[in-house]
């Protein structure tokens, strides 16, 4: 007789985490407020508060946190220092947004920009990859034409890759979503852009 068929392990659970403080979750939406009103001091600190509550929660033993707020006030503080000029904290905090969320679209990209003008052209190529990944629709068009332009900054230039992605970007960002609040002729201005 033949022996009955092995059962197929169960798939793991999802990880569960522990949601954000809502001291975390408050110093987070002031901290966006902040600094998209331009108040870039007001944000900074309001981004440190967030992470200092998630420190403070990881030494606490709090559990497992999710790392999406982490990884977002990461990023956006990557962001702000980048206005300042601080082109090192940037990439550093890039980095570890990237570190906590290897999903973060933006940490990603934004990474990646920094590596291409450091004229790391693999490190930026890896990582819009990656980020072409992750990021929503409306956001490719712009992964696209950078990861065109890094074809292109090769010596020697790879123009027939670099024409496929600028031909990749222009397709994506005429096919993509329309986002809430966008006007028409949103996309001829941002093909204006490429």
């Amino acid at each position: 007789a033949t022996p009955p068929p092995k059962a197929e392990p169960a798939p793991p659970e999802p990880r569960k985490f522990a949601p954000p403080s809502p001291a975390a979750e408050r110093a987070f939406l002031n901290g966006n407020a902040a600094y998209r009103s331009g108040d870039l001091r007001a944000a900074a600190a309001l981004y440190e508060e967030v992470l200092g509550l998630y420190d403070a929660d990881e030494k606490e033993g709090a559990g497992d946190m999710d790392p999406t707020m982490l990884s977002s006030t990461l990023s956006n503080l990557g962001s702000l220092r980048l206005d300042e000029g601080r082109l090192d904290d940037a990439t550093a905090l890039y980095a570890r947004a990237v570190a906590k969320d290897p999903t973060h679209a933006d940490a990603l990209f934004n990474l990646g920009v920094l590596r291409q003008d450091a004229g790391d052209l693999d490190s930026a190529e890896a990582l819009y990859a990656r980020a072409l990944g992750v990021a929503p629709a409306a956001d490719a068009g712009g992964i696209y034409a950078n990861l065109a332009t890094v074809s292109h900054m090769r010596d020697p230039p790879d123009l027939p890759k670099a024409i496929f992605l600028y031909n990749q970007a222009i397709d994506a960002t005429l096919n993509a979503p329309a986002a809430p609040g966008d006007t028409p002729g949103a996309a001829d201005a941002t093909l204006s852009q490429l």
